[in-house]
């Protein structure tokens, strides 16, 4: 064992029951099934059928597709799911193992690990035996649903069984389970393992380290592991940043999150729309609109684009502030985004220009929101103004 490893076992030792018991009562939560309309559930449908046979007989990673299994799955949907996707193995043959992996995939983010294996099992049968890509998604598929105690199992039996090598991609799965289980100490002898094997770890092999620390306020431990990253000469990331952005606002350490801000830019890493955010939130939390309004500067200027998240958080801000004019032009920046918020928080933001007597203002962001870009929001001059 490495002696900056050795060091950091010693450091976390003493709060490892805590961890585990923390982890555990997590995992006792059960979580809230949503519900969904008939006409929702069709359209979901729908779009996972379309997605999953577009007119050239490809496949292509779409976000919508994991976002339809989701939210079919969390109301309660699953067998409507594994419908759709049964009849995608007809599609897998030779040559097809990605669709395979990805099928294998889509079961995990449905929480249908059992379905996910059978469908692994089944591989050789379809002309296309398992490689280490379609081994990891089983892995993935076990981790999505919550079956951390079975990941370590499948990784210790599967690559024996089927004479396959465990890639770097294989340890950072590994090193996630345990994090979400809470066996940190588990975590810590597979980063050992990655070096013993002659892999060199990356920055995402850490970041369930850093997501596990920095988010239940462990700054300390969290640090270490930070230090550990740049002493194996790891490239720290703006995903390694806005983890520990986010976790420093959450705590209330808003000056020590800026300034970490100003070092990220010292060592020229570029933020991205998740470290505004930490920031533009932090502001918000504490009422001061200048320094919201400030970093969202600083985020349009930048080379990412707000999000739903900035302006979502915005907009009702700068409302409750008064401050009308602002609230103006974040509507129409938002205009010009791909992305849709609340349309009646937008039709709210023109009956307050209108009634504070600015129906110039008003009148230019119904006439934005006509384009067909921006047909969603449906604007209005409410009728008393006329």
């Amino acid at each position: 064992m490495s002696s900056v490893v050795r060091q950091l076992h010693r450091v976390f030792s003493a709060s490892q029951p805590a961890a585990a018991a923390a982890a555990a009562a997590a995992a006792a939560t059960a979580t809230a099934r949503t519900t969904l309309t008939s006409t929702k559930v069709r359209k979901l449908l729908d779009s996972l059928e379309r997605s999953l046979k577009p007119p050239s007989g490809q496949f292509r990673r779409q976000s919508r597709v994991l976002e339809a299994v989701h939210k079919l799955s969390s109301a309660g949907h699953t067998s409507l799911v594994d419908e759709i996707l049964r009849d995608q193995k007809q599609r897998i043959g030779p040559e097809s193992e990605l669709f395979a992996a990805y099928l294998i995939e889509l079961y995990g983010a449905a929480g249908m690990f059992d379905l996910a294996r059978e469908l692994f099992d089944e591989m050789p049968n379809l002309n296309c035996p398992p490689t280490i890509r379609s081994l990891n998604s089983l892995l993935q598929a076990c981790v999505k649903s919550e079956r951390f105690n079975e990941v370590e199992r499948l990784v210790r039996d599967l690559p024996v069984m089927l004479s396959l090598e465990p890639d770097l991609v294989t340890y950072n799965i590994l090193v996630g389970s345990y994090c979400r289980a809470g066996s940190i100490d588990r975590a810590l002898l597979v980063i050992d393992e990655i070096s013993e094997k002659g892999l060199q770890p990356e920055a995402i092999t850490f970041t369930p380290l850093l997501v596990f620390f920095y988010r239940s306020g462990r700054f300390k431990e969290g640090d270490h592991i930070w230090d550990l990253m740049e002493s194996k000469n790891i490239t720290l990331n703006a995903t390694t940043y806005h983890i520990k952005l986010h976790a420093m606002v959450s705590h209330d350490k808003l000056a020590d999150a800026v300034e970490l801000f100003a070092d990220m830019e010292k060592k020229s890493v570029i933020p991205d729309v998740y470290c505004y955010n930490a920031l533009i939130i932090g502001f918000c939390r504490k009422e001061d609109s200048e320094e919201a309004k400030n970093w969202y500067q600083k985020l349009v200027k930048s080379s990412c684009s707000p999000d739903f998240v900035t302006m979502s958080m915005l907009i009702p801000f700068f409302r409750k502030k008064n401050d009308l004019d602002m609230v103006y032009v974040l509507c129409t920046d938002l205009m010009s985004m791909s992305f849709r918020i609340s349309p009646h928080l937008v039709q709210r933001v023109v009956d307050d220009l209108v009634q504070h007597s600015k129906l110039e203002l008003a009148e230019e962001l119904v006439k934005l929101s006509s384009s067909d870009s921006n047909s969603r929001y449906n604007l209005k001059i409410p009728s008393v103004s006329r």
